[in-house]
């Protein structure tokens, strides 16, 4: 009898290429592995940024691996409306780690200076 509950109470399979996680209602268990818990918060001093443009190209090629013929550029600049999700996910939009104060960028900077003015 307890088998027979368990069963009628599973939700049906999502369509192939859909997560259960995207179908209406969420699993629970989608809910807890995926969700952001809110005392994971990174300090406010340490602001997570990420590239809206790499929002886009996810998305983008998601679609299209699902079967979608996604066009680019025809509706406006897709960076606006990536922008406006990460802010939703309390992500600031920004250059990851790769902007010019960054110490990759500088170290990166820096031996370019080397190589092209030895001398200096």
């Amino acid at each position: 009898m307890a088998q027979w509950a368990a069963a009628a109470t599973r939700r049906p399979p999502a369509p192939d290429g859909v997560s259960g996680c995207d179908t209406d209602g969420l699993d629970p268990a989608c809910d807890r592995a995926h969700a952001r818990r809110v005392d994971s918060q990174p300090p406010p001093d340490q602001l997570e940024t990420f590239n809206p443009w790499t929002v886009v190209n996810l998305v983008f090629n998601h679609l299209a691996e699902q079967g979608l013929h996604p066009v680019l550029g025809d509706s406006g600049d897709p960076a606006v409306p990536a922008a406006a999700l990460l802010r939703a996910f309390g992500i600031e939009p920004g250059r990851n780690d790769e902007s010019v104060t960054s110490p990759a960028v500088q170290d990166t900077l820096a031996d370019l200076r080397a190589r092209m003015f030895p001398d200096v």
